[in-house]
């Protein structure tokens, strides 16, 4: 089995991050509901996403799989409750767009489930594989290291391609993920920290 080395991403990896953001996302019926025009949807993603993606570089919140220099892989995320008490104006664009006009679906919805949340909270905004590179476990072991990297704060993200919950739910009893729909193809999934099975 192919072992996967999982990097930092920085600063001049950028170009490389959005064009993947973008191959990954572009299709996904949350980003088509809010940019419904099908010429104008990747300039607008840019325009909307840019901020929020070189605020995850800057803040030791972007990490992804590289082969032979190519970005294949990657997650991004945030400390929930560090940010919002220090910088909420970046809080709010990150749920709402960068010009603040594009919320986040269930936005209070989600921020209530966050914030009765007693502990330190790790938001997982965005997570991608190169579409060549499906099915061959790089999501889950980009969950992984989430869960190694972060062993005392719960995990936390909101998941609108019902595909991808299978990366939740395969850990469920594992991993101890809990999973909520909330409504048709939109979830909120939550982890625990040091509530892992003892057979783990």
């Amino acid at each position: 089995m192919h072992t996967y080395k999982i990097q930092k991403i920085q600063t001049s990896d950028f170009d490389q991050l959005m064009s993947l953001y973008i191959s990954c996302f572009k299709n996904d019926s949350y980003i088509k509901a809010m940019f419904p025009g099908d010429t104008t949807r990747v300039n607008k993603m840019k325009r909307e996403f840019e901020g929020n993606i070189k605020y995850c570089i800057e803040n030791d919140g972007a990490y992804g799989i590289f082969e032979n220099d190519e970005l294949i892989a990657f997650i991004l995320f945030f400390d929930y409750k560090k940010i919002k008490q220090t910088d909420y104006d970046k809080f709010e664009k990150i749920f709402k767009g960068e010009n603040k006009t594009f919320p986040l679906l269930y936005e209070e919805e989600i921020h209530t489930k966050i914030d009765n949340i007693d502990g330190s909270v790790i938001y997982l905004l965005s997570m991608g594989v190169s579409e060549k590179y499906r099915n061959k476990g790089i999501a889950s072991s980009l969950i992984d290291f989430m869960q190694e990297r972060f062993p005392n704060d719960y995990l936390v993200g909101d998941v609108s391609n019902p595909s991808s919950m299978k990366i939740y739910e395969e850990r469920k009893n594992k991993r101890n993920f809990e999973t909520e729909k909330i409504d048709e193809d939109y979830y909120f999934v939550k982890y625990q920290p040091n509530s892992a099975s003892e057979d783990d």
